[in-house]
């Protein structure tokens, strides 16, 4: 039996490093890193990285190792650590249509497309078509 969950654990840790857990402005977003590769010269690809998670979670380990003596149960690749990003957390959502549908992105009227531009350009987008990002007005809008 303890075999069995050991086996279900390491199940648990490999599906854990298929995502990212972001916390956008105190939005949370569970991100495939397949999508995140797709897009490996953004910010975003670079702080999911293996490369900069280690980096930056060697002194958070070694803090709880630490204050746990030494009974430390986390794993640097698991994501129990979201990654903070200071940004607006309702604008994320539009990033991701923006990585996830070829650059094309329809926004309500409530989101700026140049506060968008500028999230696009934060996170290291090349290339940005504005002709590719519209703003959808709602037929609920005009209905009585």
């Amino acid at each position: 039996t303890q075999q069995r969950i050991m086996s279900t654990m390491e199940k648990n840790r490999s599906n854990s490093n298929k995502t990212v857990l972001f916390d956008v402005g105190g939005k949370i977003y569970r991100v495939a890193r397949s999508l995140l590769k797709q897009h490996s010269d953004t910010m975003l690809a670079r702080i999911a990285s293996d490369t900069w998670c280690s980096i930056d979670h060697k002194e958070e380990v070694g803090k709880n190792n630490n204050r746990n003596n030494g009974n430390n149960n986390n794993n640097d690749n698991t994501n129990d650590n979201k990654l903070f990003i200071e940004r607006n957390g309702d604008r994320f959502q539009y990033v991701l249509d923006f990585m996830r549908d070829g650059g094309y992105v329809s926004l309500p009227t409530n989101i700026p497309k140049d506060a968008l531009l500028q999230d696009l350009a934060y996170f290291g987008f090349q290339d940005i078509d504005p002709a590719k990002i519209t703003v959808t007005v709602s037929a609920s809008l005009f209905s009585d």
